[in-house]
């Protein structure tokens, strides 16, 4: 989640800033959160022109465990770091080029498709080695089609579009730290004073 900050009085969050995107000038708060506990488990604090996957990149992984991110976090090298990890993942699609090896026969409500792929484009080729599985599900709550990538095989189809649902309540607890928290504004200007409010 995104803090607006002064350029004057935290010029630290405008280094190498370019352009005048407005969700760049000032903080990002990068946050792993455990859905079972309901409390965040890694907290970055840094610019808010550093990239969601720059982050990922340097966080620790747990086997066993399931990731899920939105498209922001479409990577085949974080999707590598996370199976390396023996540890799993579902994320939202982004277009790539892919074969598709088997092809399931969706027998559950609002599966489209589900299918066994491989990726076969030069870069997402050389940075994941492996199967993929591609569920395009449609959502009647948005009324829409949403495809994600995952690499469970063995769950339901309608599981990991569960799954994924359980994303939302990282931003649940953003709004309640900005809401009920009332932290929209600091008491001090440095990052580790913005730091230090956030853990409290």
């Amino acid at each position: 989640t995104f803090f607006n900050l002064s350029k004057n009085l935290s010029s630290w969050a405008f280094e190498n800033l370019k352009g005048k995107n407005r969700y760049q000038q000032g903080s990002r708060l990068h946050c792993l959160f455990d859905v079972n506990a309901a409390v965040p488990r890694d907290i970055v604090i840094d610019r808010g022109n550093i990239s969601d996957l720059k982050i990922a990149h340097n966080l620790s992984y747990n086997a066993g465990e399931i990731y899920i991110g939105d498209r922001g976090y479409f990577s085949f090298k974080w999707f590598r770091q996370i199976k390396e990890a023996k540890a799993y993942f579902v994320t939202r699609e982004k277009h790539f080029e892919y074969e598709i090896i088997e092809q399931r026969i969706p027998n559950q409500a609002n599966v489209i498709r589900d299918d066994i792929i491989h990726p076969i484009g030069k870069k997402s080729a050389q940075n994941y080695d492996g199967l993929l599985r591609m569920i395009t599900y449609y959502d009647p709550d948005f009324e829409k089609e949403l495809t994600f990538i995952t690499n469970i095989f063995e769950y339901a189809a309608k599981t990991i579009a569960d799954l994924y649902k359980i994303r939302w309540q990282i931003e649940i607890f953003f709004r309640e730290l900005k809401h009920y928290l009332k932290l929209r504004s600091f008491l001090g200007n440095s990052k580790s004073a913005i730091a230090i409010q956030v853990y409290a």
